[in-house]
């Protein structure tokens, strides 16, 4: 059992900094050989497949009620439901291609009136279908706790990723188009591997059952859509309404940012994968104790990173910001701060997040709903002003706030989650970005008002959220 633990850590282990790594090197590269312009085109394109993908169908959580542990003894209906599911991914990406294909054409032709954008468009709709089969299996695997198989496809994938777009980048010369060539191989290739490793664990068959689609669409998938779709609607929406306004230079930069953003988000998110079986294994059994252990200790982990962080983007991060991007997005670095310091802020609560994504996805939907009115309430007149500091704005006071109503939720449905200890580290974090952002202040004015101001407003509702329960409950969720 230990070197089986062993194992299983060291696969994933070289799966994170793999990612880390290749996604450092492969940014340094990219952002000095495809430049703004290369990344607002990337922009363009992938906004459009970035929401097809938060808005897609997911089957994480109905794979994760119908794992081989809930199943037990019931091996017809662990293999019926994975059949049925997966047939109906692809029949997804057949109905995916004959809508996407004659709007990509619209889009080029009429929208951004470059029909040039035609091939990246096709490109990017089979690297989507690709992403779609992928994240399944990979689900599939994870949710019956199989993480080695997993890391053992997407590993190659990462490296033949990063590889082959080199070879096309510098030995053809291909510029942007690279990129989506080296995607497309590696998401080839981690298929192949995800299809072999899923075949040693169940047997494939023509097996397709309507009515069981439709009895897990109804109890799970439905509700977890929901939630996945509110989840990203904030950056995938608020990026694509942002191409139509921004200009070149400044899509560029918003396409480095969001970049950076999701790599962030994939490889902590990577956390809920572990902890999500432990939640609802726990709840099946009433230990909240043990759940409220669970929380606190990653939470408090991942805040105690966060502020280590912190100190070192306000002592050196911005020497080293401008040598790893160079005098591309010079003059940035206080956006980089604002946008990047919101996601890991709130990044480091994800646990938190998870637990009522799993105990009650009713308010978690409730909650991302509101989020999602309140950004856009702000996007569209700081985009009007402020342009791309405008977009990174929104998205920070979001994140802030998003943060301090979760923890509420959790907090009132667990009463002895939120210890002293958590809250000298929550109230250490706010503290830490305030001296990040001031240091860094330069000619910001205006936009720090708007920041300290909206972090005041959530320090002052989490302090007094009791007296404002009723405001909350009634107003704002109808709960």
């Amino acid at each position: 059992m230990v070197g089986n633990f062993f194992k299983n850590a060291s696969y994933t282990s070289l799966g994170f900094f793999s990612q880390i790594f290749i996604a450092i090197v492969s940014s340094l590269i990219y952002i000095r050989y495809i430049g703004t312009s290369g990344y607002a085109l990337l922009g363009i394109v992938f906004s459009l497949i970035l929401l097809v993908l938060k808005l897609d169908i997911p089957y994480s959580l109905s794979l994760l009620k119908h794992n081989a542990d809930y199943c037990g003894k019931d091996k017809n209906l662990f293999q019926n439901a994975f059949n049925s599911l997966y047939k109906s991914v692809l029949l997804g990406n057949i109905i995916l291609f004959i809508f996407l294909s004659p709007l990509v054409i619209f889009l080029s032709s009429y929208v951004y009136g470059d029909k040039n954008l035609i091939p990246f468009y096709f490109m990017a709709i089979f690297i989507l279908l690709f992403l779609r089969t992928n994240k399944f299996l990979r689900d599939f695997l994870r949710t019956n706790k199989y993480e080695i198989l997993v890391q053992k496809a997407t590993i190659p994938n990462l490296t033949f990723d990063f590889l082959t777009t080199l070879v096309f980048l510098f030995i053809f010369d291909f510029g942007v188009l690279s990129i989506f060539f080296g995607s497309f191989i590696g998401n080839v290739l981690e298929y192949f591997l995800l299809t072999h490793y899923t075949k040693t664990l169940i047997n494939y068959s023509p097996y397709f059952s309507l009515k069981l689609i439709k009895r897990i669409f109804r109890e799970h998938t439905f509700k977890n859509y929901m939630s996945r779709s509110l989840n990203g609607l904030i950056f995938t929406m608020g990026f694509l309404i942002s191409t139509l306004y921004l200009d070149t230079n400044s899509l560029g930069i918003l396409a480095v940012f969001i970049s950076i953003v999701y790599k962030l988000q994939d490889i902590f998110y990577q956390l809920l994968f572990h902890i999500s079986p432990i939640y609802s294994y726990q709840i099946l059994k009433n230990n909240y104790h043990k759940i409220e252990e669970v929380i606190r200790n990653f939470t408090a982990l991942s805040l105690a990173f966060f502020i280590i962080f912190s100190i070192f983007l306000s002592v050196i991060g911005k020497e080293i910001y401008y040598i790893y991007f160079g005098s591309n997005l010079y003059g940035t670095y206080f956006l980089f701060l604002l946008i990047g310091l919101g996601t890991l802020f709130y990044l480091s609560f994800l646990p938190v997040e998870n637990y009522l994504f799993v105990s009650d996805i009713k308010i978690y939907n409730n909650i991302l709903g509101s989020l999602n009115l309140i950004f856009f309430a702000l996007l569209f007149p700081l985009l009007h002003f402020y342009g791309l500091t405008g977009v990174v704005t929104a998205y920070f006071i979001v994140n802030l706030l998003r943060v301090v109503i979760f923890l509420y939720y959790t907090n009132k449905k667990m009463v002895n989650l939120f210890d002293n200890d958590l809250f000298a580290f929550f109230a250490v974090a706010l503290v830490a970005i305030i001296m990040t952002l001031l240091i860094h202040l330069n000619n910001q004015s205006s936009l720090l008002l708007i920041s300290a101001i909206s972090m005041t407003i959530s320090l002052f509702l989490f302090i007094n959220m009791k007296k404002l329960i009723n405001v909350v409950k009634y107003v704002c969720f109808e709960v």
